[in-house]
């Protein structure tokens, strides 16, 4: 069993990962031969989510700021939810040692 704690923990990195990559994505607007990368985001097996970085084809390989701004907004509520999600299990445990001591 995967504890709460490994799933939010698995839930940050994959939203860091994803804000890297709207970031690269932002950074590299005007460059000639650059392919827009999409971070997707998928669920694992046994508790948490993964995150694959896919290079996207034409005609959907152009970097439109119109769709990665509100991303960032998107990617920064997923980031902040899963953040709040291992500091409720910490205080729940903190809770638990303090009924039993």
């Amino acid at each position: 069993m995967t504890s709460i704690f490994s799933i939010g923990l698995s839930a940050v990195r994959a939203f860091g990962r994803k804000m890297e990559t709207i970031a690269g994505n932002i950074a590299n607007l005007y460059s000639q031969d650059y392919k827009k990368r999409r971070a997707v985001i998928a669920p694992q097996q046994h508790g948490g989510v993964k995150v694959d970085i896919e290079v996207q084809s034409p005609p959907d390989d152009r970097v439109e700021l119109t769709e990665e701004i509100p991303q960032t907004i998107i990617t920064q509520r997923g980031y902040e939810a899963n953040i709040k999600t291992i500091a409720v299990e910490n205080e729940m445990l903190g809770t638990l040692i303090d009924i039993f001591e």
